[in-house]
């Protein structure tokens, strides 16, 4: 069974394009030759002792780098007032060094950020109100270490985005999906939240009416390094 070696790109959006060994043109460039284009794609991958199959045998350090820090006020204002509010903060950073940097490495770095505020406020002995809003954010990339690297270009590859060296598929091969950290992706979750209750005690009874709101906003840039 024949085997084909497509390069993969992310080009932002979900969408990707592919180069395979068989011919196909990925683009209108007259001079593109994929045989070529493979060629050189070799010249950048690990030497091997004997068949280009064979296994390369090198050691990796799996590292996190985190940077954390909360604050909290709790402030009485009167005698039937209390207002709070606090903020967390976290930005961490894993990834994976190895010899075969940048086309095998990659980090994933993310932060988050939370952010509250509750006023607290007795109308009576019987009758007490808690007011709540608060916002967080997480932000999170997928981003490999070849990014903005030119590799594309080195590839002699023209009409792709200038992303990060291509992933590699082999297509009716045991060898699946294989090679490059390529991932270039963004991700970001943002929640606002908005409360409200109002309690009264009645003898040994306690009624409580009140509401939520919250709202959840995801957005996802793909394949392109967008600022997010």
């Amino acid at each position: 069974m024949k085997e084909v070696l497509r390069l993969r790109y992310e080009l932002g959006l979900g969408q990707r394009q592919f180069v395979d060994y068989a011919g196909d043109i990925l683009t209108s460039d007259p001079n593109y030759n994929s045989s070529a284009i493979v060629g050189c794609l070799y010249s950048y991958m690990p030497v091997t002792t004997n068949a280009v199959t064979d296994n390369a045998i090198v050691s990796s350090t799996a590292f996190t780098t985190a940077n954390l820090f909360n604050t909290k006020v709790d402030q009485i204002i009167s005698d039937k007032q209390r207002v709070s509010a606090s903020f967390d903060y976290d930005d961490t950073n894993t990834g994976t060094a190895t010899p075969l940097c940048p086309l095998y490495c990659g980090e994933d770095p993310q932060n988050t950020h939370y952010a509250r505020f509750g006023d607290y406020y007795t109308f009576s002995p019987t009758l007490f109100n808690q007011f709540m809003v608060g916002f967080s954010r997480r932000w999170r990339g997928e981003i490999s270490s070849s990014l903005g690297d030119n590799y594309p270009d080195k590839l002699g590859l023209t009409g792709v985005a200038d992303t990060t060296f291509p992933c590699l598929d082999f297509e009716s091969s045991p060898y699946g999906s294989v090679g490059t950290n390529c991932g270039d992706s963004l991700f970001a979750d943002n929640v606002f939240q908005v409360a409200d209750q109002v309690s009264w005690v009645h003898g040994h009874h306690t009624a409580m009416l009140g509401g939520e709101y919250r709202r959840f906003q995801h957005r996802r840039d793909v394949g392109a390094w967008y600022p997010v």
